[in-house]
């Protein structure tokens, strides 16, 4: 216990009054922090005073408690773990021991957002696929329809390309706008142009 790297562990009475601190908690607070000094530093962490009567209630009933607490110091996150121990004056201890896991839930919040990030980026490939194929489906159509007439009658094939015509060029300069948009917003992405953010009509 006295020379654990991961926990910070301590032993008290019902008043606080502690008997015990192992070395991770010297490290934190100084070689030269009192029991007396440490016993302060604890009592003026909100959560602590907040929340010790009801901790003390399920020690009494359960002899165990297990929860998160918030420390005031830079808003760490701490999983504490306290149980009864008994002593040989019969009197019951605190065995309290905690670690600060700040760290673990900023990478679980990190990778949290890096899943959501996957699933926009999966949806945003999707609907360019769709975009980019209707185009390409009105070019492979006209393309399939015009050479169906190319060997017939000259007149009859000049007829369904100018009624076609105006569908490719429309889709070709869709198509283009799109690649267009694509560049730009790889350019963003490094930085390269900045976004000018608006609420326009699309109408």
């Amino acid at each position: 216990a006295n020379f654990n790297s991961h926990n910070y562990i301590f032993i008290c009475d019902k008043d606080f009054n502690i008997s015990y601190i192992n070395n991770k908690i010297k490290e934190y607070y100084g070689f030269d922090v009192t029991n007396e000094r440490f016993k302060e530093k604890l009592l003026k962490v909100n959560d602590v005073k907040n929340n010790i009567n009801e901790i003390m209630r399920i020690l009494d009933k359960e002899g165990t408690w297990r929860g998160v607490l918030k420390s005031n110091e830079g808003n760490s996150i701490i999983d504490c773990f306290i149980q009864l121990i008994h002593s040989d004056k019969g009197e019951n201890q605190i065995l309290v021991s905690y670690i600060n896991i700040s760290n673990n839930i900023r990478l679980e919040s990190e990778i949290q957002a890096h899943k959501l990030n996957d699933i926009k980026k999966a949806e945003f490939i999707s609907t360019l696929s769709h975009e980019l194929k209707t185009p390409l489906n009105i070019f492979a159509s006209s393309v399939q329809l015009l050479d169906s007439f190319s060997d017939g009658d000259k007149e009859e094939f000049v007829y369904k390309y100018k009624k076609h015509s105006p569908y490719l060029a429309l889709n070709c300069k869709r198509m283009l706008r799109l690649i267009n948009n694509i560049i730009d917003l790889t350019k963003i992405d490094v930085g390269m142009i900045k976004p000018n953010f608006g609420n326009y009509e699309i109408v």
